[in-house]
């Protein structure tokens, strides 16, 4: 009875959330343009039409034909298509539909991968007792926070990034490997971020997982290449103008830098908040903070006396902050931090009330806009440029810092191990 309270309970909660989701979505559209997504479409536009879309200056031309710049610091200055082959395909169909359509579809594709992400409350090892419980929670957390809801309105891709690892692992485990190699595929039309869940897969599925989403990231950028060359050496040299686009032009987006950007929550924010070099991370530098992290998370399974794939939330968890905090991306990316889910809903299950708190703490304070902190810094009487100020508006790389932390110190912890632990609690001495 209790339970079937508490379910209906739930579904009442998640019928209003879905509502109050809904209607600020709608205002947003109404008041605003996605310019992201006008970017993304953009550039599959120049693509479908046989044109590079890796050509700055022609690119920004285009953007400021709808956004005219008003000065050397607008958006239409600081754009660009720095998204991998594969979003051709992603965003071609966007292409072929008039704006505002565009925009409504895109919106709707987001929050059905908003949904999709409450699969997480099935998978990474949940106890199969309890899966399925808070699905409801784990969706409202996601659609209804500072950092999701803003991403939506400029039409970040964010959501749809995470919805494909959530739908891709859901997949796997029911039986569906195919098209879980797929959703995890598309990830790398954003490599920067996807690279890590290789090395996720791996652990958990082997190297057949790993080759089936190689062999479909190649088809992808081959067809994304094909769409605007029209042939296979067409594509492969779309691939190469990618890597050396990608490799510069990111950096010269004013709100891309890390010197210029409070909000980036990587390690080399950390370093330019407290009066260090501004390092603004370069393709190697990315590839090797992943395999220092990869170390350090295979070094903290060996200490434990347990398997890399002995506690799948904790994996999963460590991967996305891992991601965040050795590649330089922006704050809409912290979506990420929704794959930490599963590991949430374990220690709740598990009754882990200390790992539990300090995790949703550190994930709240990660989420508090830069204009809170800017008002603490008012009532601290702290100076515009004071070292104080900056320290306080670049709270998210010493958030996720700590995060990855407590995450790397805390350690996995299997439920097998768990099980045996709550066994012997209960046996008589």
């Amino acid at each position: 009875m209790h339970n079937d309270t508490l379910a209906r309970k739930l579904r009442m909660l998640f019928a209003a959330g879905m509502v109050v989701y809904l209607v600020l979505v709608s205002l947003s559209l109404f008041k605003n343009d996605q310019l992201d997504l006008y970017v993304y479409r953009v550039g599959a536009t120049f693509a479908l039409a046989g044109q590079t879309p890796y050509d700055t200056a022609k690119f920004q031309a285009r953007v400021a034909e709808k956004f005219p710049p008003k000065d050397d610091d607008d958006f239409a200055a600081n754009c660009g298509f720095f998204l991998a082959p594969p979003a051709i395909v992603l965003f071609a169909p966007f292409a072929k539909l008039n704006w505002i359509a565009a925009e409504i579809g895109w919106s709707i594709l987001l929050t059905l991968m908003g949904l999709a992400c409450g699969t997480l409350a099935w998978t990474f090892g949940r106890d199969p007792a309890r899966r399925g419980a808070g699905w409801e929670i784990v969706v409202l957390a996601l659609l209804l926070n500072p950092v999701t809801l803003p991403g939506i309105v400029v039409g970040q891709t964010s959501l749809f990034f995470v919805g494909c690892v959530a739908l891709g692992q859901y997949c796997f485990e029911v039986g569906r490997p195919r098209v879980g190699c797929f959703l995890w595929a598309m990830l790398f039309f954003k490599p920067h971020l996807a690279i890590p869940f290789l090395g996720l897969a791996l652990v958990l599925g082997g190297w057949r997982r790993v080759a089936g989403i190689i062999v479909l990231v190649a088809f992808l950028n081959l067809l994304g290449g094909f769409l605007t060359r029209g042939t296979f050496f067409g594509s492969i040299n779309l691939l190469r103008e990618y890597v050396e686009y990608v490799g510069g032009a990111r950096g010269t987006v004013v709100f891309n830098q890390v010197a210029q950007n409070y909000q980036i929550p990587s390690w080399n924010r950390i370093l330019a908040a407290v009066g260090g070099p501004a390092i603004d991370l370069k393709v190697w530098m990315t590839i090797a903070g992943f395999g220092f992290w990869g170390l350090l998370v295979w070094g903290r399974t060996r200490l434990s006396g347990t398997t890399l794939k002995a506690d799948p939330a904790w994996l999963a968890a460590v991967t996305a902050a891992g991601t965040l905090f050795f590649a330089q991306v922006l704050a809409y990316e912290m979506i990420v931090l929704v794959l930490l889910a599963p590991l949430i809903l374990q220690w709740h299950d598990r009754g882990q009330c200390v790992d539990f708190r300090i995790t949703i703490g550190l994930l709240l304070f990660l989420m508090l806009p830069m204009s809170v902190m800017d008002q603490i810094a008012n009532l601290g009487g702290l100076g515009e440029d004071s070292r104080g100020r900056i320290l306080l508006r670049s709270h998210r790389c010493f958030g996720m810092a700590a995060l990855v932390i407590f995450l790397h110190v805390r350690g996995p912890k299997p439920l097998a191990a768990e099980r045996s632990l709550a066994s012997e609690r209960k046996s008589p001495s």
